[in-house]
């Protein structure tokens, strides 16, 4: 985890090693999560030197990482660069190293443009968050039927803390090879629940990932799986990781067997919480699924 923001003060390096390049096990998850919690801008005018962030980074990968993995950067920013050191200063040796740089834009949209050539000149992937909360859109749904008490919405429409997540999530398929299988954005009633089903038909789905993520801390979802020979799928079920923070849980499924799982998700605390949920994993020979709610 590195920060980067400008001091006006050159040449210096503007980035910060929040947290150092580890082999991901649940202590270093949480490390990381930490750190990132604690960056602290001091005013939202701080100058930005993506330039030393991603230099920064690739010094964690050059030191670090593994040498037989593939060496990969997620870079956050409103693409306002101002202070050296800039993307065209650092962009040759990181480039030279092969490293993939996936980057997410969050902001207004007028300085975009860096970012995607960033994402293109590392065949990284390039995303777009807008940091303004939408207008309330039209509720829409793929659900074939209307559910219960889950007010269905549009990614549009939910605070940018659900977007973002969400984003994140997409980040990591594209990493993973993985593919969106379902997702369902809405808003749950405190004290209420809905329990969606989805059908896989065919194939083999694989290192799936079940998560719900919701927008305040002050709210909390709770989620649960059944699998289709019965068995409830919970936070202590031998075979199965899941990892919850302040705003999101989530189970890693080794393998999803063929026939009918049921998600529910249940809001136990807070208010009406804005979520969303989704299903992800890779898929062998043609998986089919379907979904829909029920009470």
């Amino acid at each position: 985890v590195v920060s980067f923001g400008g001091d006006g003060v050159e040449p210096n390096n503007d980035a910060t090693v929040e947290y150092a390049l580890d082999v991901v096990d649940d202590i270093s998850r949480m490390n990381a999560i930490t750190s990132i919690a604690a960056i602290n801008i001091a005013s939202p005018a701080v100058m930005t030197s993506i330039g030393d962030g991603l230099a920064e980074g690739q010094n964690q990968l050059d030191k670090r990482g593994l040498p037989d993995h593939e060496h990969i950067m997620i870079l956050l920013s409103d693409g306002m660069e101002n202070e050296p050191s800039y993307w065209n200063n650092v962009k040759n040796d990181i480039k030279s190293k092969g490293t993939v740089v996936h980057t997410i834009a969050l902001g207004t949209g007028q300085f975009n443009e860096l970012l995607e050539t960033i994402a293109d000149e590392t065949k990284g992937e390039y995303y777009y968050v807008d940091a303004a909360v939408a207008a309330a859109a039209a509720p829409s749904s793929t659900m074939a039927i209307t559910p219960l008490n889950a007010v269905p919405s549009t990614p549009e429409s939910m605070p940018v803390e659900v977007r973002l997540a969400d984003t994140f999530r997409e980040v990591e398929e594209q990493i993973g090879g993985k593919e969106r299988l379902w997702s369902y954005y809405g808003t749950m009633p405190v004290g209420t629940n809905d329990i969606f089903e989805l059908l896989i038909d065919e194939g083999q789905v694989v290192e799936a990932v079940v998560s719900v993520s919701w927008a305040n801390p002050a709210d909390e979802l709770d989620l649960t799986l059944q699998a289709p020979d019965g068995s409830l799928i919970d936070p202590g079920t031998p075979g199965i990781q899941f990892f919850r923070y302040d705003t999101h849980k989530v189970y890693h499924i080794p393998n999803m067997d063929r026939g009918r799982w049921l998600i529910n998700i249940e809001s136990v605390a807070g208010a009406d919480a804005d979520f969303v949920a989704t299903v992800s994993a890779k898929v062998i020979a043609g998986a089919k699924m379907q979904t829909w709610i029920h009470s």
